[in-house]
């Protein structure tokens, strides 16, 4: 994998055919931040985590986020 392609942000490509209708919850490994982003890679929400991504994150239908974060002594 190239530098460049390591270090590319946001949606390189977008297929609305293979895609399906919704939002996407985005938390990447090593960041405290967790991101809803739509359809066209926009970010609709942003909620900043105390510590570091675990392994599971969910959208709670009341809009509350339930996440799991790697806790470093």
């Amino acid at each position: 994998m190239s530098i460049l392609r390591r270090h590319r942000r946001g949606v390189v490509a977008h297929d609305a055919d293979n895609a399906f209708n919704g939002y996407t919850l985005l938390w990447p490994m090593g960041s405290h931040d967790v991101w809803l982003i739509d359809m066209q890679g926009r970010a609709v929400h942003r909620w900043r985590m105390p510590h570091p991504a675990g392994l599971h994150a969910v959208l709670l239908p009341s809009g509350n986020l339930l996440a799991a974060c790697q806790v470093l002594h």
